[in-house]
């Protein structure tokens, strides 16, 4: 089950303000202390165009911008991935923020004006105190996890395996390891997987520079708040079929309608085709090819 969290930095009314300088190399080396406090290896990936940087994470990849980021989560987020939000946002004075969640990481960050009165926007000091806050946010999505899977719900949360992957030790939940799968190849609600297809050496993260370029246009074009149509991720996994087309996949959650017509309308304005994963074993494609999944090359990449 994958549940984003994404981190933003907004003005005292709620709304989006310009990039600050220097803000994204801060950000930067906060992320790189987390690793090297944790006795592991850097696992940040600076972007090309240096607009952004990525953070290889147990549970996934989380981009970071200078003003926002998203990171894909886990019913049971690992410590690694908490700390490394937690400290994100402190270092670029953002919210943590998800479907229904909203945690101050600053004193003098007022609440939200969306934020409703019976609701809750806690302040946050410390990865602890931001355990404690998720823990109670993550608790229906495990309810339906454990509804979902019946034979993992009896499993305790405190039981651990130890992986050793290409000499990078994790310690993970039984239920969030990093992934190893194309998404949406297995149940992971309640998010929901895209694939675009890839121009001839694009990589994913210039795909992903023109995708979120379209989706902040269209959302101008509409004056509509980007964040409003909930969280928009870059899963960095590339799909090859055998008929030799390439696709990057993308997760999203909350406004389920919009986000497939942006996704629509990139596709349309760029001649890309569409792709999905049914049943968990077939791609399919909108301009009506489809092949078995294990026919295709499905790879984790990091550009």
């Amino acid at each position: 089950m994958s549940i984003d969290i994404g981190i933003q930095h907004l003005a005292g009314d709620g709304s989006q303000v310009p990039a600050r300088p220097g803000v994204l190399q801060a950000l930067l080396t906060a992320a790189r202390r987390v690793f090297a406090e944790a006795n592991m290896p850097d696992e940040t990936i600076v972007a090309p165009d240096g607009d952004s940087f990525s953070v290889v994470l147990p549970s996934g990849t989380a981009t970071v911008y200078a003003n926002y980021g998203v990171f894909p989560g886990f019913a049971d987020i690992d410590p690694l991935t908490r700390r490394m939000i937690f400290e994100l946002a402190k270092a670029g004075d953002m919210y943590i923020l998800g479907d229904s969640l909203t945690v101050r990481t600053n004193p003098a960050q007022p609440v939200p004006r969306w934020v409703r009165a019976e609701q809750a926007a806690p302040l946050c000091q410390s990865p602890e105190q931001l355990a404690i806050a998720l823990e109670k946010w993550l608790g229906p999505y495990r309810g339906f996890r454990d509804s979902a899977l019946p034979e993992l719900a009896g499993q305790s949360q405190a039981q651990r395996t130890v992986i050793n992957l290409q000499g990078k030790t994790w310690i993970a939940d039984v239920l969030e390891e990093e992934r190893t799968w194309a998404p949406g190849s297995r149940l992971e609600g309640p998010a929901s997987f895209v694939y675009v297809e890839a121009r001839p050496r694009e990589t994913a993260t210039k795909q992903q520079k023109k995708l979120y370029k379209h989706h902040r246009d269209a959302c101008k074009a509409r004056r509509r708040r980007s964040e409003d149509a909930g969280l928009l991720t870059a899963e960095f996994w590339r799909l090859t079929t055998p008929a030799d087309q390439t696709f990057y996949a993308y997760g999203f959650g909350g406004d389920n309608e919009t986000w497939q017509s942006m996704f629509r309308g990139f596709a349309a304005a760029e001649g890309r085709a569409l792709g999905r994963i049914e049943n968990f074993d077939t791609f399919v494609q909108d301009d009506g090819r489809n092949f078995p999944l294990s026919a295709c090359t499905c790879k984790k990449v990091k550009e």
